[in-house]
Order: structure tokens, then sequence, then C-alpha cells
């Protein structure tokens, strides 16, 4: 068998049809496309509760009853998807890295996770401001309201 050597110039093509390069090429660009479509249902669900008038009754009176209708509407399952979705761009950066150490170009291997991180810190960022309203306040004041429950329950 023989082994390729590595080569100080070399084409775009070669790069982009090593298998390497190439998946992780694709992950990246699936893994953004996943991203922007999962941000604008994240907005779209934000407007609708706006709309019907959740986020402002949130915010003024923190009520339990609100909080509730927002995760019955579906926040809780946005709530875990972000999650999800955090955790597999950290995962594709380890799928990243570990390719990574059997490419024959290092350098666009480099390229590709400082792109990986900059997607993935833009995305917890925009999450952060999207999720923050109203899926965060209904999911605190949930969790409040569960906690002291449990606290009444344990001491009764």
């Amino acid at each position: 068998m023989k082994r390729r050597q590595k080569v100080n110039n070399y084409s775009f093509k070669e790069i982009f049809t090593e298998p390497e390069i190439l998946s992780q090429i694709i992950l990246e660009i699936t893994y953004i496309i996943i991203i922007i479509i999962y941000l604008i249902h994240l907005d779209n669900f934000n407007k609708l509760m706006f709309a019907k008038g959740f986020t402002s009754e949130l915010e003024e009176s923190n009520s339990i009853f609100v909080a509730s209708k927002i995760l019955k509407e579906g926040g809780s399952s946005y709530f875990c998807w972000a999650v999800i979705w955090v955790v597999v761009g950290e995962f594709l950066f380890y799928i990243f890295y570990k390719i990574g150490q059997t490419s024959y170009y290092p350098v666009v291997g480099i390229i590709i996770k400082v792109l990986h991180v900059v997607v993935l810190l833009l995305f917890i960022v925009i999450l952060c401001h999207l999720i923050n309203n109203p899926i965060i306040r209904a999911l605190i004041i949930m969790f409040g309201f569960g906690s002291l429950l449990g606290t009444i329950l344990s001491n009764s």
C-alpha cells in the first residue's frame, strides 16, 4: 500500500476531495443549516408567545399559570433542543479534532475547527438572547414553584 506524502503546495481540488476534509465540511454545513432553522423556529415561537400576550403577562405577574402555558405551548421542547444542539456542537468539535489528527492538510483542519468554534459561540449568544424570554423565565418560575412545593410537602 502506497502512503501519500505531504505536499506543501496543494490545490483546492486536492484539499476538498480528501475524505477527512470533505466530511468535516459536510458536517459543518449541515450543523449550520440545522441551527439556522432551529433559531428561526425559536424566534417564531417567541413572536407567537408575544402575540398571545404570554410574554408581557409573564413579565408583569410571574404567574405560574402563564409559565405553564408557555411550557405547554412548546417552550420546554425548545429548551431541550437548545441543550441538544449545544451538546452536538461540542461533540462535532471533538470529531473535528479526531479527524484532524489523521488529515494530510492540518492547516485546513485548524481553519474548520476555528470556524466551528465561531459558529458555536455565535449560536450560543443568539440562543441566549432568544431563549431568555419567555422560555427561561417560565422554567425558572416552574422550578421555583416545584422547589417551594417540595419544601412544603417535606416539612408536612
